[in-house]
């Protein structure tokens, strides 16, 4: 009674894929791809310090004392460097599923769903934002 059936030929099965092993694969993934993480988590770290560096000098600049800046200046420079961190982010990834094609046909092949496979992507984008941020 308890036994599962095997899928018939023909029939699309499917595997479970827990959080755990999605987070050390991602795991893996970075550690494999050391040069091109730290280049990624470097440019993250850049952009979030050019972030503080505008938001502290419109923060000196707003005082009456010294000059006011416009507020509308220091919105559109905090846009512009959250949009450079993203396209880093970005520009990884997409340099990581082009290099591995085969991977992802293997785990598709295996039966992982395409969720699945946007569950790995999507955590390693966060491990490396985390990493970089």
């Amino acid at each position: 009674m308890g036994k599962q059936s095997e899928p018939a030929i023909g029939e699309v099965g499917s595997i479970k894929f827990p959080i755990s092993d999605a987070f050390k694969y991602c795991l893996e993934s970075i550690r494999k791809r050391f040069t091109r993480t730290m280049i990624t988590s470097l440019s993250v770290l850049l952009s979030i310090a050019f972030l503080v560096s505008l938001l502290t000098m419109g923060e000196i600049l707003s005082r009456p004392e010294i000059g006011g800046a416009p507020q509308q200046y220091q919105i559109w420079v905090a846009i512009i460097a959250l949009l450079v961190c993203g396209v880093g982010i970005v520009n990884s990834m997409l340099m990581s599923v082009t290099e591995r094609y085969k991977e992802i046909g293997t785990i598709k092949c295996l039966g992982a769903t395409d969720s699945a496979v946007l569950e790995i992507f999507l955590i390693e984008a966060l491990l490396l934002g985390l990493i970089g941020g």
